[in-house]
């Protein structure tokens, strides 16, 4: 009987060269479930669009099952990696935590049903379709379920 290979997941930083202390704090912390194996790579010294760019060619290169970016600026809370993986086993195709304005007021980057139509054409017609509710702000569409 053959052992069951493990999930990769590829955890990319793109960055302009520095680290918040808690967003390095947070990734000490991150759980990676069992069946899962996690590796770290730092791309900087380009702009942000070019590294998440190289980050993406590098996990399809290198068969990764999976692609986490985390921002200079994110928290992760521990759970989140575990949260991310039962939305993407479930069909997802794409899974995102709640992102802040980086100016004053400081609202998440979301949109409400009046604007969902507008939404949907930004996203190729993906439909947002779960908020999952212990890691609030997780939310996530499925190419399944686009108009």
């Amino acid at each position: 009987m053959s052992k069951k290979e493990n999930k990769k997941i590829l955890i990319g930083l793109p960055n302009t060269g520095y680290y918040h202390f808690m967003t390095v704090s947070s990734l000490m912390g991150i759980q990676i479930p069992e069946g899962y194996i996690s590796s770290f790579r730092f791309v900087s010294n380009c702009l942000i669009y070019d590294a998440r760019e190289k980050l993406c060619e590098y996990a399809l290169k290198n068969k990764f099952d999976y692609l986490l970016m985390v921002d200079s600026d994110m928290v992760i809370p521990e759970h989140a990696v575990r949260c991310f993986l039962e939305l993407l086993e479930k069909g997802a195709d794409i899974v995102t935590g709640t992102i802040f304005k980086r100016s004053y007021p400081f609202q998440p980057c979301f949109y409400n049903k009046a604007r969902l139509k507008e939404v949907k054409k930004m996203v190729n017609g993906k439909e947002f379709i779960d908020v999952l509710p212990d890691l609030e702000g997780i939310i996530h569409w499925n190419d399944n379920d686009a108009l």
